[in-house]
């Protein structure tokens, strides 16, 4: 099987040195996805095309943690004769240009290149059927079958996540898949993506919708061994937090859009208040910018300069994946803010199994899982005040946070790597058979 992912952990088996990985709730789903395949088909042969390198490269076999052999063979996606400016640095704008806005042009040579390099990992794997994370390798694997690239009837099963600033993506599959017949099917990963898929024109018998679900046992052992090691205390001390002070987290990339400005703003309310004496804001995700907005982390210390917040909020460096674990089991709090929809992602389900309240925007998978009140809250993306006004009712009422704490924790402990795993499997069982029926009947 051939999997498109974003990005993969592991150890080189040829050098044994670890493979450099920009962490994200992307590459924890690829590890989920990946652990419990091989589990329940034990002998399964996996090659993962992973994004990101600046050339496109050769297979090398790769020692995931979970245990697995799995063959990694890059795909470049950094572009810099399309994608950057005077300054050669990646342009905002003709990254959208690009990828979004001219993503029907048969002569965007981008999308040829991706296309081209995604149909050589389907002959590298062997592969039939590709399962493909995000939009991207699924539009470029669609582009492979119409340029003769790859086999007419090669089945691709997209794993859709993000519904921001997509819609000419979509649109392009939606006028070329036309139900479970075309050998593409599609998995959202919340009904807000589901719904953006279908406004669309993707046809509702080509899509699912499946929540995101991890190994919880596996996660609790991981949180464990960080507390054993004293992890966050070190966490602590590289970043100069006060080790008297409880920490609000904020998790994910450092990307427009995460609602990081408004946690920021929040906080500056709270400091006027008096609420943050004994509590600081501590936001991850060094390492993670995304090339398009290359200034974003500055942006985010100037801002934070401007709110006159340096001693509350605090940009973390660098975290590994113990370090990471050990900042969910050690955290009062977890805010995750973003101001556009998307999938429930991997921060929020790891906060709640590590029993941390959460506190998030009410929109998208979050909405449709997080019960105000009850197993966390929610507020209205890009609102301050009311998002202070939430971390302030956290902190001071104990009963509350107590409460909040132990329903998340049942909630994420439904949320599990088999039932995602059944909701993908049932997916594309009714995918094959009405493929197959649908081939019967233009036969009679």
């Amino acid at each position: 099987m051939l999997i498109c992912a974003d990005d993969v952990r592991g150890r080189w088996l040829a050098t044994g040195g670890e493979k450099p990985v920009r962490e994200s709730g992307l590459v924890e789903h690829t590890h989920q996805l990946l652990a419990g395949l091989v589990r329940r088909h034990p002998g399964t042969r996996v090659t993962v095309a992973y994004t990101g390198a600046a050339e496109p490269g050769p297979p090398a076999e790769l020692l995931i943690p979970e245990g697995v052999r799995v063959r990694a063979l890059p795909i470049a996606t950094q572009f810099p004769e399309f994608l950057n400016d005077r300054s050669d640095r990646t342009c905002p704008i003709r990254t959208h240009r690009c990828y979004e806005g001219a993503v029907d042009q048969p002569d965007n040579a981008l999308w040829r290149s991706l296309a081209e390099q995604y149909a050589k990992a389907v002959k590298e794997a062997g592969a039939t059927h590709v399962v493909a994370q995000n939009i991207d390798p699924v539009v470029a694997l669609v582009k492979a079958r119409e340029m003769g690239l790859v086999c007419a009837d090669l089945r691709v099963t997209g794993l859709i996540h993000d519904a921001v600033d997509t819609g000419r993506r979509f649109g392009f599959l939606a006028r070329r898949v036309l139900g479970s017949a075309s050998g593409v099917r599609l998995i959202a990963g919340s009904g807000s993506v589901c719904r953006a898929l279908l406004s669309s024109g993707v046809p509702e018998s080509a899509i699912s919708t499946v929540i995101n679900g991890m190994d919880a046992g596996r996660f609790r052992s991981l949180v464990a061994r960080a507390r054993a090691a004293g992890a966050f205390r070190r966490v602590r001390e590289r970043n100069g937090l006060d080790p008297r002070h409880g920490v609000i987290l904020v998790p994910g990339r450092r990307v427009p859009g995460r609602g990081h400005e408004d946690v920021i703003r929040a906080a500056e309310v709270l400091v006027r208040r008096g609420r943050l004496r004994n509590a600081c804001v501590a936001i991850t995700g060094a390492g993670l910018v995304d090339p398009r907005w290359p200034a974003y982390q500055d942006h985010l210390a100037r801002l934070i300069r401007e709110a006159g917040v340096r001693d509350h909020v605090h940009l973390l460096g660098p975290l590994s994946r113990l370090e990471m674990a050990a900042c969910y089991g050690s955290c009062d709090l977890v805010v995750h803010a973003p101001r556009m929809p998307g999938p429930l992602g991997y921060s929020l389900i790891e906060a709640m199994l590590a029993g941390a309240p959460v506190i998030t925007t009410a929109q998208g998978g979050a909405r449709e899982v997080i019960d105000h009140g009850r197993n966390g809250l929610l507020v209205p993306p890009g609102r301050p005040p009311a998002l202070a006004e939430a971390v302030e009712t956290a902190l001071t009422n104990r009963e509350l946070h107590n409460r909040l704490a132990v329903a998340g924790r049942a909630t994420a402990g439904r949320l599990t790597q088999d039932a995602m795993l059944d909701g993908y499997e049932a997916a594309l069982t009714r995918a094959v058979r009405t493929r197959a029926g649908r081939g019967r009947t233009g036969a009679r």
